[in-house]
């Protein structure tokens, strides 16, 4: 499976790939208000934006084997599942 390479970023909401060549997603219910709505697609759209540093993070993690079998599992599900293997 592939997805856009580089950084991403949330601004307006849209997560962006950092060169602006492409559009991840639109986040809805980003826009401007006080609501906890708000706050929480906002949250959402951020971490949306920090899936390839995490991904990258636990495939590291997981070559260095640093921790305990439990996060080990954890860490390799969560690759499998942002991999859709």
């Amino acid at each position: 499976m592939s997805y856009t390479k580089g950084k991403w970023y949330f601004k307006d909401g849209y997560v962006r790939e950092s060169n602006m060549c492409a559009v991840i997603c639109h986040v809805h219910g980003t826009e401007k208000g006080n609501s906890a709505v708000v706050y929480e697609s906002r949250a959402n759209a951020h971490l949306i934006a920090s899936a390839p540093d995490l991904l990258e993070a636990l495939k590291g993690l997981v070559e260095d084997d640093l921790y305990s079998s439990k996060y080990m599992d954890m860490a390799l599900k969560a690759i499998a599942k942002a991999e859709a293997e």
